[in-house]
């Protein structure tokens, strides 16, 4: 599908499903009032992207639910590609999917930026949220995931949330200006957290409570209300490494 624009009020405006199944979208733009931007799911994978230097967007936006959904062990590659006011997530990745996320934007969304779910491992690189009205990036149910040079910015709740046994690698992130924590480690989450910087939040630049457990090294927290704070119960052991 080249420079093809597919407008629509169903379940789905573009599905890729199935082993085997693949798609290449150069330069597409999806609108979907009623449901779903782009699924791609068991195990189907595929490429969504605009070339570099093109003046076509690749573009999904005013969708009625998620934008990107990946499920059921999906792999496509998405470059460069922007999701605009999604009323669910901009990008959902769940059941063990992977997928590489370059140069991407999530924009003004009504749910979370990114969610990474179901011990999916996805990549993205060079990627930026702004304006979720939820948490910029949230990873979840043991799920783990490379995101190296993300910027999060102005979401309306926490720059990004680790819980419940997810273990994400961050590497020289930027979270800016959130609604709650920077980054917030709650219920055995984990995480690492390398050569970043979060400033401006509404609440603590760091929390970590429930036996959250992240690693953080080479950070910076500034201009919050709470630097970095460390909850634990009487006698449990505080175990985050932020220096």
């Amino acid at each position: 599908m080249d420079r093809c624009e597919v407008e629509a009020a169903c379940r789905v405006g573009i599905e890729v499903r199935g082993p085997g199944a693949a798609v290449s979208v150069r330069e597409g733009r999806v609108r979907n009032s009623a449901g779903r931007g782009v699924v791609i799911s068991d195990g189907a994978t595929g490429t969504f992207e605009r070339v570099a230097g093109a003046a076509v967007a690749c573009e999904i936006r005013d969708v009625g639910s998620d934008g990107i959904v990946l499920n059921e062990e999906a792999d496509p590659v998405v470059r460069r590609c922007t999701v605009i006011r999604a009323a669910g997530h901009g990008v959902a990745v769940h059941g063990q999917s992977r997928g590489a996320f370059t140069d991407c934007a999530v924009m003004d969304g009504a749910a979370a930026g990114v969610l990474v779910a179901g011990a999916s491992d996805p990549v993205f690189s060079q990627c930026r949220v702004e304006g979720s009205a939820k948490a910029a990036l949230v990873v979840t149910e043991a799920a783990a995931g490379t995101f190296d040079q993300a910027e999060l910015r102005g979401s309306g709740h926490h720059g990004i949330e680790i819980r419940a046994g997810a273990n994400p690698l961050l590497r020289r992130a930027a979270v800016v200006g959130c609604g709650g924590h920077g980054l917030t480690v709650l219920d055995d989450g984990r995480g690492r957290i390398e050569d970043s910087v979060v400033e401006a939040a509404e609440a603590a630049g760091m929390h970590s409570a429930s036996g959250g457990y992240p690693d953080v090294r080479g950070t910076r927290f500034r201009a919050a209300p709470m630097r970095v704070c460390l909850w634990r119960p009487p006698g449990a052991s505080c175990c985050a490494n932020a220096r």
